[in-house]
Parts: C-alpha cells; structure tokens; sequence
C-alpha cells in the first residue's frame, strides 16, 4: 500500500514549497480522470433499501461482537466530506463536484446520507461503474480479445444495471447466450475464450463461485480439494460452445456468432477454413462455413480435383478426410455432425498440413478431456433434450442451492467497498484458510438470494453499515492497523485505479458533470488514461486495477505530456472560478479544496496559504495556479481514504 493520504500539516507545508519536494511529499500514485455525472433528484430513493434494512443492523452487530473479542475498538466515524468522497469514488468513480461537496456539508439534515446513498445508486455513473468493474474481472485473462470485445460487454452491461436487471438473469445471460451480430453483447464473455475453454472455465469459476479450480487443469490442487477429473468435468459444459468472428452470407460488415454445437462442427469449420486457404480462394465472405463446406462436399465451384492436385498431397488429403465427414438436418445450431472415426483420423493425420493436424489433434483431445460433464458440487448431470451444456451450467451457477453463487458475489461487493472480502482471496472461498465471520457471509448470501439477487440493494447495504462509514486506522503499530484494517474496525486507505484517477481530475479541472462517460472523452484524455493504464502495478482479486507508487509514474503526472500543469489548467477553464476577483483569498481557497481534495482546508493550512498569496503582486494568480497543481499530484489527492 502507497504512503496515502498527508497529514493536515503535511499536505500545508508540501504545497508551500517547491515542485520537486511536492513530487518527494505526495510520492504514491498520479493519474489523471475524465467525468461524468447524472443530475438526480435528491429525494429519488434506491432499491429496497428497507429490505436491506435488517442486513445492515445484523453486519453491525457481528462486526461490533467481533471488535470486542478481539480488543479491538473501532476508529472514529469519519466526518462527512470524507465519507462523500469516499462513497462518490466508490460508487461513481470519481470524486463529488465542489457545489455537491459544499451543499452536503452544510445540510442538516438527519437523513443526508441515506439520501446521498440512494441518489448514487440511481446514478447511470453507477451502472458505468459496476459494467466496467465486471467487464475487467470477465475479461482480464482473455488476452487479446479484451480489446476487441470490452465496448461491447461493457455497454451490455451498463444497459444491464442500469435498468435494474436481478443479476442471476445477468450472470445467467452472460453464461448461455447464442446468437449472431454485429453487436454481440452477452455473448462478448465467451466469445473472448471460445477458442480457450479451459481459461473460460478458470475464469467462470473464479467469477461467479468464488473458486480457485484452474490449477487443477494440470494436476490436483496440492493445497484444495480440486482434481483434475473435476476440472475436467466442468469445463465438459463449455466443450459444445463454438464461436467466431465471420462475414455472413451477403454481407461485407463483421459478425461475432456463438452457437452451442458439438466438437464436430468446431473442427469441421477450421478444417475448411484450412481447405479455403489451400485453394487460394478469396475469403470475402460470400459464402459462410456452412454453404462453403456444401460446395466442397458436392464438388462445386470451390471444389474441384483439378485445383486439389496443384496444391499438393497435403490438399488432397484435406480434402478426402473433409468428405468424411456428415452432416444431418439444416444450417443451425441443431444440426448434428459425425467425424470420421479415430482409425480415419489416425490414418489421414501424417498427411494432413500442419494446421489441419493441429486442429484435428485438439478436436480429439478435448473430445477426450471433456466429453463428460459434472457440476462442482457432484451433483449429477442430466442432459435434457431442450437445454443445451451451457444452459445447465447457468441454471446451477445462479440456482439457490448453488454452495456458493451467492456467498462469491458478496463477498466481491465487500471487497469492491471494503478493499478485503470477509474471506480472502476473494475468488478462493473453498481454498482459504484467512476466513472472517463466514457465518456472517452465509447469512448475507441468503439475504441476497431472498431480495432477488439485487445487487444495487445489496451494496447500498454495505454502504449504510457502521464500518463503511469508520476513519482510516491512526494507530502507530503497523500490525495493529493492519488488524484494524482486516476486521473492518477502520477504513483502508487504496490507491485509486486509472478510470477514477482520470475521470476525479477532469470533475477537478473542468467541473463539468457528463451523463455518460462512454465515448465522452477526447482524444487526448483517452491517451492519458491509456498511459495510466499501461502504469498498473496490482490487479486484485476482483479485477480491479490500481496505480502504485513510483518515481517514474510521479514524474509522468507532474511532467509529462498530459500532465495538469499552467498551460492545461488554463485551457480547462476551471483555474479562473479560484482566480475571481469578487472572491476574498479564503473563499477562493474553499472552493479550490472542495474541488479538490473534497473538504474545507484546515484553518493552519487556509493561513499559511492566505499570507502567501496576499504577498503576491499579481491577485495570487500564479499562487493559486501552482496550489491547483500541487494539490492534484498530492497523495491526499490520488487515494481513496
């Protein structure tokens, strides 16, 4: 964890001096943030947020019984600009605007924070929140399909939670969905690992069970119960999911298809695609796997001896062992597919090309691998003639007696809020031996099930508990605030991720409140936050990727081609708010701080920096310029505290 967050006095002498000791003062984390922000009706209120009512007073009477039977006493409630800022980051990604800041600070009203609460949760920045945390956590271990496949499940996502969508229906959709598009929303999870169902596998089990089964692909798991055969079985469900990018039947724009087909089909289709490319056909689309693989079969247009023989053995046996195979019914995911046998394999393999060996090699391993499926609690698998593999995975992950469904999906929401599941690692529940409170974890799971998977409910519960709303640890002992910490007795001080970090400067820098924050960025803030993203030191257990500390990463924010210094802060237009002449020095160093840092400035600080300024010839212009600028690279800045 990076030094966070500066002392009062600390954070006053640090923007007095120079640039160089602000950069040895604030040293952790810098980025940079674009915004965006839902104008709401103060009074709208979440989802049954009474519903959750009793989960809340039941986290905090475990968490006080726990506190107790460990010595521990709870740090202070932090005040209410901490705890706004805190709950705008977590929930939105960014931080409150200044006029947000200064209205809630001075309401006196008993209910303020329910109200705050229910009017993020409605927030469409919220759904953005939530889409992009899942997207990165889906897609993480993808490789290079997270590129090409991250708008389209994010959007689909957004649009998902946005509009209140149970989330079993969302895990179920993203498990199951078939079809074909230009748009391929639910399907973009598994689209980015058809190729790759053993990484789906990991992945779904880690996502969605909260369970570490991967290491099993190769061996038994040498610290868990999970075997090979389990692993196996498992990934069975995935073994009938073929997908591809492809150009339909008279059309020239890309398709993603994902259909449930045997093994068959998927070997089939690359065996002609290897078949097309011997041939020198062109591949513009003009006939899809199906109709091209008819025209072979029947020595069509794309058949023919004459240019298997100009092609080599090699082609003319692609194509003797192609014939082999049969089809019944029509073109769609009902039909069945016989390959050859596996003495006709074994015979035609030598003198097949090398990529038409490889995917006949693959074909036959994973049909030995997975050609069974079993779920992971050992309940027997039934296939039932109108529900394919994947369906009935789906149907178990998100069933009420699923083991663990529920108690995973718990667990990361803490996680998200708190920086630590009550089990950790987060995604490993079966495996973990640092376990807090489970009965408690089992308790909310149910509730979560009983409330209809509501997960905006189910975080705008964690959100209201006593420990959310704690101070970070002041004790001096590290293992005592790091005791504090893991208990939930104090608040974890956490480096911001790239997207807060860009979307908090840009809410600094302009003021300016987006509805959306897809496709709302400029060119040059998107090559900023694609360099923050490249400066990631640590994704945690729930894909959620934060800055570290580094010389090299301080220097690209306070130097740097995108970094916020006189010029930028000049073009944004924000610096002239502070710089108004019918302002006093103490009311432009207010707004500036609630800008910025989300709080009033502490009286010694707001002193120091007043004579300062009043020592200025120029109405503090460059005196503010250069605060506006220490105060975004400052550590208090860049962390969620």
């Amino acid at each position: 964890m990076p030094r966070a967050v500066m002392d009062t006095a600390e954070c006053r002498d640090a923007v007095m001096k120079s640039k160089w000791l602000i950069l040895l003062a604030a040293g952790p984390i810098l980025a940079v943030a674009v915004s965006r922000a839902t104008a709401l009706d103060e009074g709208a209120k979440g989802a049954s947020a009474a519903s959750w009512a009793p989960v809340v007073e039941r986290i905090d009477r475990a968490l006080d019984a726990e506190w107790a039977a460990r010595g521990l006493a709870d740090t202070a409630s932090a005040d209410d600009a901490t705890w706004l800022r805190r709950l705008s980051i977590d929930l939105l990604s960014t931080i409150p605007e200044a006029g947000e800041v200064a209205a809630f600070l001075v309401d006196p009203s008993a209910d303020k924070r329910d109200r705050k609460v229910d009017q993020y949760l409605d927030d469409r920045r919220f759904s953005e929140t939530l889409a992009r945390l899942w997207t990165q956590l889906l897609l993480g271990a993808s490789g290079v399909n997270e590129a090409k496949l991250t708008g389209y499940l994010q959007r689909w996502l957004e649009s998902a939670f946005s509009k209140g969508m149970a989330f079993d229906r969302i895990v179920r959709e993203l498990n199951c969905a078939t079809g074909e598009g230009a748009e391929p929303g639910p399907m973009s999870f598994q689209l980015a690992y058809y190729d790759t169902i053993e990484t789906l596998a990991g992945v779904t089990a880690r996502a969605f069970l909260g369970l570490q089964i991967q290491c099993a692909q190769c061996h038994d798991h040498p610290f868990d119960h999970w075997k090979r055969s389990e692993f196996n079985r498992f990934t069975g469900f995935l073994a009938d999911m073929q997908g591809d990018l492809r150009v339909g039947v008279g059309q020239r724009v890309p398709h993603w298809r994902l259909l449930d087909r045997t093994p068959e089909w998927g070997v089939y289709g690359k065996l002609n695609r290897v078949l097309r490319k011997l041939r020198g056909a062109a591949d513009d689309g003009a006939m899809d796997d199906g109709a091209m693989a008819g025209a072979s079969m029947a020595g069509g247009a794309m058949g023919g001896e004459a240019q298997g023989s100009n092609a080599g053995d090699g082609l003319s046996a692609l194509q003797e062992l192609f014939a082999r195979f049969r089809r019944s019914g029509d073109e769609s995911s009902g039909a069945s597919m016989t390959a050859p046998s596996d003495a006709v394999l074994d015979e035609f393999a030598p003198r097949l090309p090398a990529d038409a060996r490889e995917a006949v090699a693959l074909f036959r391993e994973r049909r030995e691998l997975f050609g069974d499926a079993g779920f992971l609690d050992a309940r027997p698998y039934e296939p039932l003639s109108d529900q394919s593999k994947r369906q009935a995975l789906a149907a178990w992950i998100t069933s009420p007696e699923n083991p663990w469904f529920a108690q995973a999906i718990v667990n990361r929401a803490w996680g998200h809020l708190f920086g630590k599941g009550l089990i950790e690692p987060i995604d490993d529940l079966s495996g973990s031996k640092d376990r807090l409170l489970p009965e408690l974890l089992a308790d909310i799971g149910r509730d979560f099930l009983r409330n209809g998977t509501d997960l905006r409910g189910l975080i705008g519960a964690l959100v209201r508990t006593k420990a959310y709303g704690l101070r970070n640890s002041t004790a001096a002992d590290p293992e005592r605030r790091a005791e504090q910490e893991r208990c939930f007795a104090a608040h974890p001080l956490r480096a911001f991720t790239p997207e807060q970090l860009q979307y908090s400067i840009t809410q600094a820098t302009t003021g300016v409140v987006l509805e959306s924050r897809n496709g709302a960025w400029n060119r040059e803030q998107s090559k900023f936050l694609d360099e923050l993203r490249s400066r990631v030191t640590a994704i945690d257990g729930n894909g959620e990727r934060r800055l570290g500390a580094s010389i090299p990463q301080a220097l690209f924010m306070m130097n740097g081609r995108y970094s916020y210094r006189s010029a930028t802060l000049k073009k944004e237009g924000r610096l002239e708010r502070f710089l108004d002449v019918k302002l006093t020095p103490e009311e432009r160093l207010r707004d500036l701080w609630y800008a910025t840092l989300g709080r009033p400035p502490a009286p010694a600080e707001a002193a120091a920096i007043v004579r300062a300024v009043d020592a200025r010839d120029d109405e503090g212009f460059h005196a503010f310029e250069d605060l506006f600028w220490a105060l975004l690279n400052s550590a208090e800045f860049q962390c969620n505290h």
